[in-house]
C-alpha cells in the first residue's frame, strides 16, 4: 500500500503577517477574528473571538472555588480588574509606582534588570495583596493576549471554568528562517500547581490556550491522564500519531507550515482538514502571528 505524500501548503503572503495589535487597528483586543474547527463534524467555521462563550459548552458540576485575596484593605479600588507593567520597577519611580498601582488594587508585571532588588519590591508589594506575575517569559503568550477581563468574567458567569499555569514561554522565532527550521526552539520551562492540577483533572474538557500549554499540560501528566503539580523543562515535541492524554482542544493562533507549533496541530487534526482550515484561513484573509487573530480546535 502507498500512501500519498502530503502536498506542500502555499507559503503565507506578507500581507497577512499581522504586525499592529488590534488595538492599533481600530479593534478591541477581544474583536479579533475566531475561525472554530470542529473535529467530530470536519466543520469550518467563522465569528469572532468575543463570541469564544458561545462555542464553549458548560461544565455541569463543575464549580471554581471563590479566590481568596488575603492582605488586601477593606473598600473599593480604584485599579481592580487591571493588569500594570512597570518597568525599572526595582527602585525609583519604578519602584513607588509599583506600591501605589499595588495599593489601588492592579495585579502587576514588575520588570528591571536587577534581580535582588526586583524580588525586594516583589515581596512588599504582594505583601499588599497584589498578584504578581512570575518573571522570566522571554516573549507573550500569544494565544491568550486577546483576552480581555470583559471576555474572562463573562465566561466565568457561563460556568467556563479557567486553571492557570506559569510559562516562561521561550522564543518562537531568531528571526532567520534558515536558523529557525534548522535550530528548532523546543525546550521551555513551566510551572503547574497542585490547585491547577486538580482543576485540569476534575474538568469534563480542558481547553488549553497555546500550544505551550499543550505541551506543559501533556508533560505533567502520567500514564492514567491525571495532571500532577509540575515545574521543571518541556521537552516535548508532538506531531501527527502523537497521543493526547489530557488536552480536549486548543486556541491557537495561526502557523505557517514550517513552524513546529504547525507540527503539533497535527496531534489534533488530520491532515485533509489541517490543510483545508489552512486554504480557508488564507482565503478569508486571517491574519498570522502573535498579533493576528485565532483559531479554535474543538
Amino acid at each position: 500500500m502507498v500512501s500519498n505524500p502530503v502536498r506542500p501548503l502555499p507559503a503565507l503572503p506578507a500581507e497577512l503577517r499581522a504586525h499592529l495589535p488590534a488595538e492599533l487597528r481600530g479593534l478591541r483586543r477581544d474583536g479579533v477574528r475566531l475561525m472554530v474547527v470542529d473535529r467530530a463534524a470536519q466543520s469550518i467555521r467563522h465569528s469572532r473571538f468575543i463570541e469564544l462563550g458561545s462555542f464553549l459548552r458548560r461544565p455541569d458540576g463543575w464549580a471554581a472555588p471563590a479566590r481568596q485575596d488575603g492582605g488586601m484593605s477593606d473598600g473599593p479600588k480604584r485599579l481592580a480588574g487591571t493588569v500594570a507593567m512597570v518597568t525599572g520597577a526595582s527602585r525609583g519611580l519604578g519602584r513607588a509606582l509599583a506600591i501605589a498601582f499595588a495599593r489601588e488594587g492592579a495585579a502587576l508585571a514588575l520588570c528591571a534588570r536587577g534581580i535582588p532588588a526586583l524580588d525586594e519590591v516583589a515581596n512588599a508589594v504582594a505583601g499588599l495583596g497584589a498578584d504578581v506575575h512570575e518573571p522570566g517569559s522571554a516573549e507573550t503568550p500569544s494565544a491568550g493576549r486577546s483576552f480581555s477581563w470583559e471576555l474572562l468574567f463573562e465566561l466565568r458567569r457561563h460556568g467556563v471554568q479557567l486553571a492557570d499555569i506559569v510559562l516562561h514561554t521561550g522564543l518562537s522565532s531568531l528571526q532567520d528562517d534558515a536558523v529557525d527550521a534548522e535550530h528548532p526552539l523546543f525546550e521551555e520551562w513551566f510551572g503547574v500547581t497542585a490547585n491547577a492540577a486538580e482543576a485540569v483533572n476534575r474538568a469534563p474538557r480542558v481547553i488549553a490556550v497555546g500550544t505551550t500549554v499543550v505541551r506543559a499540560l501533556e508533560t505533567a501528566a502520567g500514564r492514567d491522564g491525571q495532571v500532577s503539580a509540575t515545574e521543571g523543562w518541556t521537552r516535548l515535541r508532538l506531531e501527527a500519531g502523537s497521543p493526547l492524554r489530557v488536552v480536549d482542544g486548543l486556541l491557537t493562533g495561526f502557523h505557517e507550515p514550517q513552524a513546529s507549533h504547525f507540527d503539533l496541530l497535527r496531534a489534533f487534526l488530520h491532515e485533509p482538514l489541517l490543510e483545508r482550515a489552512y486554504r480557508e484561513a488564507m482565503t478569508a484573509r486571517y491574519l498570522w502571528h502573535e498579533f493576528g487573530d485565532l483559531c479554535l480546535i474543538l
